[in-house]
């Protein structure tokens, strides 16, 4: 047993020591681009942007909606424990059309309009996951949280048949269009730091350059209509001054950039930030998968 043990140590000593700068088992793996991996990135001091109102709350860094509502559970039995869960599912449904209502669509200060987009109970019952259900014995009611992802197959987006105007005039890089599915993307993230703005965050996102140059890709669907994904990722942080280095992933590079007060609430990068983020390597790619930030003033 002693000499397979010293076996094995001496196997694990001499990998170890292979591994030096160059080598590949030292390199930080490719982070992904999920708003837990992103905020992961940034550190502990980084968390959700969440708009919390009475009927639920929009989640807009995790890209979601949660309704809540609430069902009296009358008389005794299981009969009257389903009677309170079906009210509490149709009180959910309906503030989850009250927060569908109340969702910006771009900064122009636009809300989605339910009555277009026709959004009903039966259709948010269908549509929607119902997340969590309570049943609170002592004061006989049932809870139930229903949840919808706000883009995706099955998101809002998609639901309510929200369609996006797409912009006539888009960042020219040198190098074409950006690609949908780049090579692989080292260990990094774009940080757009917009607290100095009235920015705040909506479904649509637009940040230009100083000559009205989308930055942000169109994200469109093969018919070119609807949104099939999120843009960027949205967060917050009680940090004064962000700085490029930030105590997240280690190994992790970050390219910051702070945006300035365009028209009608946009996002603007002038000519310095500009310059900084066509000469990064990976911004094309970066974009183009989603892996942008952009920190928001705290939830109001």
């Amino acid at each position: 047993m002693r000499v397979i043990l010293s076996i094995t140590t001496l196997f694990a000593v001499a990998c170890f020591c292979a591994a030096g700068p160059d080598n590949p088992a030292t390199k930080p793996a490719p982070i992904g681009n999920s708003p837990e991996a992103l905020l992961k990135v940034l550190g502990k001091n980084y968390r959700p942007y969440v708009e919390v109102r009475p009927e639920g709350q929009i989640d807009w860094t995790r890209g979601e909606i949660l309704a809540q509502g609430v069902g009296k559970v009358r008389g005794s039995g299981a009969q009257a424990v389903a009677m309170g869960h079906r009210a509490a599912q149709l009180l959910a449904a309906r503030n989850a059309i009250l927060l569908v209502s109340g969702i910006r669509v771009n900064p122009d200060g636009r809300f989605l309009d339910v009555r277009k987009a026709r959004i009903s109970v039966e259709g948010v019952l269908r549509d929607f996951e119902e997340s969590a259900l309570q049943y609170d014995p002592v004061g006989r009611t049932v809870t139930v949280t229903l949840r919808a992802p706000l883009y995706g197959a099955y998101g809002v987006v998609r639901m309510s048949g929200l369609r996006r105007a797409a912009s006539k005039k888009f960042l020219s890089w040198g190098e074409g269009e950006l690609r949908e599915k780049p090579a692989a993307v080292p260990a990094d993230l774009i940080v757009i730091d917009a607290r100095r703005t009235r920015f705040v965050p909506v479904l649509f996102p637009r940040v230009e350059t100083e000559t009205r140059q989308s930055i942000l890709p169109s994200a469109k669907d093969p018919k070119g209509k609807l949104v099939r994904r999120r843009l960027v990722v949205y967060a917050t942080t009680s940090e004064p001054a962000v700085t490029a280095k930030l105590a997240g992933k280690p190994g992790a590079r970050v390219l910051l950039l702070r945006a300035v007060q365009g028209k009608a609430k946009t996002l603007v990068l002038d000519k310095s930030e500009l310059d900084k983020l066509q000469a990064h390597p990976n911004a094309k790619a970066l974009i183009s998968t989603g892996k942008v930030v952009i920190l928001v003033s705290k939830n109001r």
